[in-house]
């Protein structure tokens, strides 16, 4: 029989996710940016640095944003001095996003922190661990998939509440890796499907901003 509570392994990932996730919306606020900036940011210089163009339409397409999403997203980086615009040389009439120094400084300073982050989290585990825990945390998430959540047929226990879904917590560290990979090789989220009701979107981190 699987322990309960603090000692089940679903709370403990989605403690690690909780702590994670903390700690990355403090050091993007501490950049004078949210969430949704960043990632936006870290697309556009993933895109400047591939010699790539961008527009806006490719922000919406790419995080299934809507329009006004994307205008009020890109005035705001304008506005901190993040990028700037300038008519297309394939259509002058559309305008072509350009990521300034400051854009790419700052971006690489979202990179740092997630590496240093990464590097926090196994500090004291030896290469060897670190490779098993990967085995395992892979290993899990094939699981819940394969079973789609339920118990195997095997496990004759009588049921029993848990503090939070150990399905959801396993995601959400899945997730954040996966943010970690990418985003260090300069690469964002395939898209976030969720459409937030005004502006630019939420502040804060959450699994609903990186879905992959």
């Amino acid at each position: 029989m699987l322990p309960v509570g603090r000692d089940d392994l679903g709370f403990k990932i989605k403690t690690i996710s909780k702590l994670l996730t903390q700690n990355m919306t403090n050091s993007i606020t501490s950049l004078d940016l949210t969430s949704s900036q960043a990632i936006v940011l870290g697309y556009l210089c993933y895109r400047a640095r591939q010699k790539e163009r961008a527009y806006p339409r490719d922000l919406e397409r790419h995080f299934s944003f809507t329009h006004p999403t994307v205008s009020g997203l890109l005035q705001r980086l304008e506005a901190k001095g993040y990028l700037r615009f300038e008519p297309s040389p394939e259509d002058r009439r559309c305008k072509q996003i350009l990521v300034t120094e400051r854009a790419l400084e700052t971006n690489q300073q979202v990179l740092d922190h997630l590496a240093a982050w990464e590097q926090r989290l196994v500090s004291d585990m030896s290469p060897g661990e670190i490779t098993q825990l990967h085995s395992s945390l892979d290993r899990m998430i094939q699981n819940l998939s394969a079973s789609n959540g339920a118990p195997h047929a095997a496990d004759q226990s009588p049921p029993m509440r848990r503090r939070g879904n150990p399905k959801i917590a396993v995601g959400n560290l899945r997730i954040f890796v996966k943010i970690c990979f990418q985003t260090r090789d300069g690469a964002t989220s395939r898209a976030v499907r969720r459409r937030p009701a005004s502006g630019e979107g939420p502040g804060s981190l959450d699994r609903r901003n990186f879905l992959v």
